[in-house]
């Protein structure tokens, strides 16, 4: 390893340490905002702080909602077909609504033992019931 190569690592490393820094206070923060709403709070058993303030953010309260599939249309999940002329397409999403939600979505549906404050996801709240939970 050549000493630019050597004093590139030392710079990446201190930058990531730095970034690292950044991320837990913001999260920090995050989460001492998320405590006051009261929306986010009764979400929290379901998602965990971090993202039932990211899902309340981007999409809004579920409460001021009409209906549970208002709240997943704003999402952009919403079912659509797809086809045109003589082709006959396939059901898929719509993805009209925020694509944070949706991105912070996968993620918790895709490990949904951990959640981002550390804590284990109900057993009975595990991948596709959350999803439902919320919507009824």
């Amino acid at each position: 390893m050549t000493a630019a190569e050597r004093h590139l690592v030392r710079m990446l490393a201190r930058e990531t340490e730095c970034n690292r820094q950044k991320r837990h206070i913001a999260e920090k923060r995050l989460k001492a905002l998320a405590r006051q709403v009261p929306s986010v709070v009764a979400l929290q058993p379901a998602w965990g702080e971090t993202t039932a303030a990211v899902l309340v953010t981007e999409v809004g309260e579920p409460r001021c909602f009409e209906t549970s599939s208002s709240y997943v249309k704003a999402f952009g999940l919403n079912l659509k077909i797809r086809s045109s002329g003589r082709y006959i397409g396939q059901l898929r999403i719509t993805k009209r609504g925020s694509s944070v939600a949706r991105r912070w979505l996968y993620i918790v549906m895709r490990h949904p033992e951990g959640r981002s404050d550390g804590t284990k996801c109900p057993r009975k709240l595990i991948w596709r019931h959350s999803f439902i939970a919320i919507q009824e």
